[in-house]
């Protein structure tokens, strides 16, 4: 699905994947896992296929959940940092300094859009691996209300050698 933002001033692909039970109970609400780095060339597919396969009734390890509206990037190192006047951060991330608008996307656009086209229970995850994990842990600090649940995925990786995963419930 093509989302129109008009917060972001640009176009974005959305990626949804709904369990197979919602096309057959239309009563049902199903908690939304929203993905930051979400499209089918990121990791779209490999983390709805974990929820799919751990809400299998047999695992029963997760709720089934309208997983995972996935936001594709178009330019993750403006969306996912917040300004800063670092000089080592200005030469890597040239054009940093965009989290704040997109986090205002995500509440005021995004999540009541998804909100209105599917049945949504009030039980919202946020996941985040990289600089999306940079930004799950801004929201999380600036506006810990906006998700219920927070996975937080190698906030920050120097060198590929620091490696991180953490799970948090408000």
């Amino acid at each position: 699905m093509i989302f129109n933002s008009s917060v972001l001033g640009e176009n974005r692909m959305i990626n949804v994947y709904l369990p197979a039970s919602y096309h057959i109970d239309s009563t049902r609400k199903y908690n939304v896992i929203y993905l930051l780095d979400g499209s089918a060339e990121e990791d779209f597919i490999h983390i709805s296929g974990l929820i799919q396969f751990g809400s299998y009734p047999s695992i029963n390890m997760l709720p089934e959940s309208i997983v995972v509206v996935g936001v594709s990037n178009v330019d993750r190192k403006h969306d996912f940092t917040f300004p800063s006047s670092i000089v080592e951060d200005k030469n890597e991330f040239p054009i940093t300094g965009g989290s704040e608008n997109f986090i205002f996307f995500i509440e005021m656009e995004f999540q009541p859009k998804v909100e209105a086209m599917y049945r949504t229970s009030s039980v919202k995850t946020i996941i985040g691996r990289s600089l999306g994990g940079l930004l799950a842990t801004e929201i999380l600090l600036k506006k810990p209300d906006l998700f219920d649940n927070y996975v937080i995925i190698s906030t920050i990786v120097y060198g590929g050698t620091m490696n991180r995963f953490w799970i948090s419930q408000i």
